[in-house]
């Protein structure tokens, strides 16, 4: 794919980048493309995780920011290409160069795009950084077990056996795109020692706050759901943790409300913040 920039396209990028075309063989992990609006055109950038300079050999692992213009059409759903997960691509594109008038851009670390020459391209620096991030990455709790990380997410998941039933725990890195999640295991474990108070706590709250809308919405004053009822039958299918000890506690609604989710958000505290009907 050759990416086509006419003059005013120029125009709007002028003054950021070299004129020299570099030809680079780069590496998208996880790449989350995003794109600003300019009238009729569109700006997608991403940022990519390393890249080898095949005029130079060099290898370069901080990575860098890629941008490019495609043209804004109504209901287009990509951004004129697709840089797949884990991909090596061999692209042209230009260097940013240092600018007086605005320091924001001209990084060396940012690029424009000129062409797509290949994707699943081969290169050993990159592949064993590939290799590497792919590995699965593991956080071991004495109370709760074995929780794997999903980098898209940033969350370790594990599934533990909670109030007898299955429960789907996330715990969030001490930052994003980290690999650690200390913080949120410790308030895991604490609150896995008052569990069951904050879980009668947080029926009891969801019920003040969703009871009303599930029987004037869903029932519709036939066969109401009662608030016992509605304390007993719903069950905690997932807790959501943060480093800070902030909980999204999700519950299913066995039924009472069409099947919809519940999510309470409170804290290892069991100070409630709120609650919503999803579905």
């Amino acid at each position: 794919m050759k990416i086509e920039y006419g003059e005013r396209e120029m125009n709007m990028l002028l003054g950021r980048y070299d004129e020299k075309v570099y030809d680079l063989l780069i590496l998208t992990l996880n790449p989350h493309v995003g794109a600003a609006f300019e009238e009729d055109m569109l700006n997608p950038s991403l940022d990519f995780d390393a890249y080898t300079d095949l005029e130079t050999g060099e290898f370069v692992r901080s990575g860098g920011h890629l941008e490019w213009v495609a043209p804004r059409q109504e209901n287009r759903r990509d951004y004129g290409y697709e840089f797949q997960k884990c991909g090596i691509y061999h692209i042209r594109c230009r260097k940013g160069v240092v600018s007086d008038t605005d320091p924001e851009y001209g990084v060396e670390t940012m690029f424009l795009l000129t062409e797509v020459i290949e994707d699943g391209a081969s290169d050993p620096q990159l592949e064993r950084l590939r290799e590497k991030y792919m590995k699965p990455v593991y956080l071991e709790s004495e109370k709760a077990g074995r929780f794997t990380l999903n980098r898209d997410r940033s969350v370790y998941t594990g599934n533990i056996k909670l109030l007898g039933n299955d429960c789907t725990v996330c715990l969030e890195t001490d930052r994003d795109g980290g690999r650690t999640a200390k913080k949120a295991v410790q308030k895991l474990e604490l609150l896995l020692d008052k569990i069951e108070d904050i879980d009668t706590k947080m029926r009891e709250y969801a019920a003040g706050e969703l009871l009303g809308k599930i029987n004037e919405k869903i029932a519709k004053g036939k066969n109401e759901i009662t608030e016992k009822e509605f304390i007993r039958r719903i069950i905690l299918t997932e807790i959501n943790v943060t480093p800070g000890g902030d909980l999204d506690m999700i519950y299913s609604d066995d039924g009472i409300s069409g099947g919809r989710t519940m999510i309470v958000y409170t804290n290892i505290n069991g100070k409630a913040d709120g609650a919503d009907l999803i579905g």
